[in-house]
């Protein structure tokens, strides 16, 4: 059976090894979503995430905010306490092993499901999971724009 079938199958019938509630800043209260995180059948994990309230462009049909796994799994004082960006394996960004693809929103709602060979469970139980008002720069070579970080979950296991 070939990998696609095999995650379909994991999302369908299986359940999330681990969770984060996701919820928006102070200047975003109706943000909310759900990040789930799975074992896979390889080295790696499968993690699907669902946004609600995101605060979309006026000027745009589409918008991007950026995904992240931070190193600690601390979402109080507006973010501010999630450290860094979960590295790994001391590279460079954007290849930190927290550095993932961007949300694509559509009138404020956001899902998205990906593959993450860099990663597995014990990683990211106890960091946190945030989204970013802009996209990360992912060329390592251009200045990079700060992003605002407007919503955070902490990644726990699941019961």
């Amino acid at each position: 059976m070939e990998h696609a079938q095999l995650f379909i199958e994991l999302l369908h019938y299986g359940a999330p090894n681990a969770t984060a509630e996701i919820y928006g800043s102070s200047e975003y209260p109706l943000l909310r979503g759900l990040a789930k995180f799975y074992n896979t059948y390889e080295e790696g994990i499968l993690i699907s995430i669902e946004v609600m309230g995101l605060p979309d462009s006026p000027e745009s049909n589409f918008n991007f905010y950026a995904l992240s796994i931070y190193q600690n799994g601390d979402c109080s004082e507006n973010f501010s306490n999630v450290g860094e960006h979960l590295d790994l394996k001391g590279r460079e960004h954007p290849f930190h092993s927290g550095d993932l693809p961007p949300l694509l929103s559509s009138d404020g709602y956001a899902w998205m499901t990906l593959y993450d060979d860099r990663l597995n469970i014990e990683d990211v139980l106890g960091r946190s999971i945030v989204v970013s008002n802009i996209p990360e720069n992912l060329d390592s070579t251009s200045e990079l724009l700060e992003p605002e970080k407007i919503a955070c979950g902490v990644i726990i296991a699941s019961r």
